[in-house]
């Protein structure tokens, strides 16, 4: 059962993932995805966006605008070096992904 949080929160996500899309937020700050390779950086697929709470980040599905969640936990509220980071990786396993699939 969502909650008025839950709901407020998911609409601030979308919000965010519309920003990114009409690249209201600059790339290399939220994107996380240079030295990873040209497919990454090329179209990434995760960005950071700043959490709710002062000085925390999430990462997010550029197209879905969803916080990603990994083994049940959604990262939201995390360092900016660790989002930045995940969104990284994230987006060169993606990368590889598409690779294979050519």
């Amino acid at each position: 059962m969502r909650g008025k949080g839950n709901e407020e929160q998911g609409a601030r996500t979308i919000r965010i993932a519309a920003s990114l899309r009409a690249g209201r937020y600059p790339a290399g700050a939220l994107a996380g995805a240079a030295g990873f390779g040209h497919a990454a950086a090329m179209h990434p697929v995760f960005a950071i966006a700043p959490s709710s709470a002062p000085d925390l980040w999430m990462v997010c599905d550029i197209a879905s605008g969803e916080v990603v969640n990994i083994l049940g936990r959604d990262m939201r509220f995390l360092s900016l070096e660790d989002a930045d980071d995940l969104a990284e990786l994230l987006n060169h396993v993606e990368g590889m992904k598409r690779g294979r699939r050519r």
